[in-house]
């Protein structure tokens, strides 16, 4: 469950510690499969080096954790371990596997983690397509297969493919805010693949400014936000995508029918003070649908405020 792009309003710059102006430094290089840019306002060039170097550190090690295409990453492990067994696994896979569980619960399956086979059998990062039928994989689909216990502890009462693609980019994002914030680091921008968190002013001493992707046009700007101390995210079925049979298959998979979400919804932006929640409600909510989703933000996560993009490209507003 991947994010849809959001496109901040700074030069975006593909090199080492570039100085965009007198007071502020950016870095933009690839880590977790994705695109990280990091930009700082009010710092010494020497300053912004030690911290690049040390948060690069940081993506590396959250990249043996939760990416599920890396082989050596615990989540992948996660597909072979024996069920009816207990694991146990590290403090940041345990609270990203519970917070997903918790939303999971909340929403009352859609936001399923373990569609990771579905995922695998479509390919929408590859060029070979495939429309998997969901009764062959019924059996590997369901959070509630996974049982988490005491202690960093799991256990599956079934074999799942666990997919965190939805939710790890926006815990990654919080533990790099949480750095630089200990490294007294004011003014900041994090943006992981378009999970965003924005801290303190930009260069102007302005609140950072956001551009949201139309989702119908590519490399256009549908509104702007602007954003300080919270996290933004957006997700779209425009980012991974594909046609068959002139249908529009995308990466938002509803788990209970296997295909990708019927919704009268084309593009969600979500805005938390953490990005965990962020990432995964952008998803939830296009799961949900436009009236759905008002009563379970409502209900559940009430402090959160977000934008929905209609079909008819109409924007609708909950604040």
């Amino acid at each position: 469950m991947k994010k849809a792009v959001l496109f901040i309003l700074i030069i975006l710059l593909f090199s080492n510690c570039s100085r965009l102006k007198k007071n502020i430094y950016q870095e933009t290089f690839f880590g977790y499969d994705t695109i990280i840019t990091l930009s700082i306002v009010n710092i010494s060039e020497k300053q912004f080096n030690f911290l690049i170097q040390n948060i690069k550190s940081l993506v590396n090690k959250y990249d043996l954790i939760f990416n599920s295409h890396n082989k050596k990453s615990e989540l992948y492990r996660i597909k072979f371990y024996k069920t009816h067994k207990k694991y146990k696994v590290s403090p940041e896979l345990y609270y990203v596997l519970k917070t997903a569980k918790q939303i999971y619960k909340n929403s009352n399956g859609l936001f399923d983690p373990t569609i990771g086979i579905l995922n695998e059998v479509y390919n929408f990062s590859g060029t070979n397509h495939n429309i998997p039928l969901i009764k062959n994989y019924k059996n590997n689909i369901g959070y509630s297969n996974l049982i988490l216990l005491k202690n960093n502890t799991i256990l599956l009462k079934k074999n799942i493919t666990i997919d965190l693609g939805g939710i790890s980019k926006g815990y990654i994002i919080d533990k790099i805010a949480d750095y630089l914030k200990v490294n007294k680091t004011t003014n900041f921008l994090i943006n992981i693949g378009g999970d965003i968190y924005a801290n303190g002013k930009n260069a102007k001493n302005q609140k950072w400014v956001i551009g949201i992707q139309h989702p119908r046009k590519q490399n256009k700007i549908i509104f702007k936000y602007r954003l300080t101390n919270k996290s933004i995210a957006t997700s779209g079925d425009y980012e991974r995508f594909f046609f068959f049979n002139g249908k529009r298959y995308f990466h938002i998979i509803n788990p209970f029918t296997g295909m990708p979400a019927d919704t009268n919804i084309i593009s969600v932006t979500v805005i938390r003070e953490k990005a965990v929640f962020a990432d995964a409600l952008a998803t939830t909510i296009f799961l949900l649908g436009e009236k759905k989703a008002s009563q379970f933000i409502k209900k559940y996560y009430p402090d959160t405020e977000y934008f929905i993009i209609l079909k008819n490209l109409k924007i609708i507003k909950n604040r």
